[in-house]
């Protein structure tokens, strides 16, 4: 299957397995039009926006990105929660 039509699919299935761990963490999961917001209830005011995307300089491929550059590639789901509550807990480093 070319990329054009494959790269979209994988892109909705890592950011929905995201928003499932992240719910099922206690955060709350906002879809956008390029990725989701994740919010801490307990952190009124902290958001962290993640994205899915190639990475060039790791062969394409699929990574979470925040504000700031790549978190941590896209099948390391509990290494992703972990970089999210870093950038919601720390938002100078760019969580909003």
């Amino acid at each position: 299957m070319p990329y054009a039509v494959l790269g979209p699919i994988l892109v909705r299935q890592h950011l929905a397995a995201l928003s499932m761990h992240c719910r099922g963490q206690g955060l709350s999961v906002e879809p956008t039009a390029v990725g989701i917001v994740v919010r801490d209830p307990e952190r009124p005011g902290a958001a962290a926006r993640v994205e899915c995307r190639e990475r060039p300089s790791d062969g394409d491929r699929m990574w979470f990105w925040g504000p700031l550059g790549p978190l941590v590639e896209a099948d390391r789901i509990p290494d992703a929660i972990v970089a999210i509550r870093s950038l919601l807990t720390h938002p100078s480093d760019g969580a909003r």
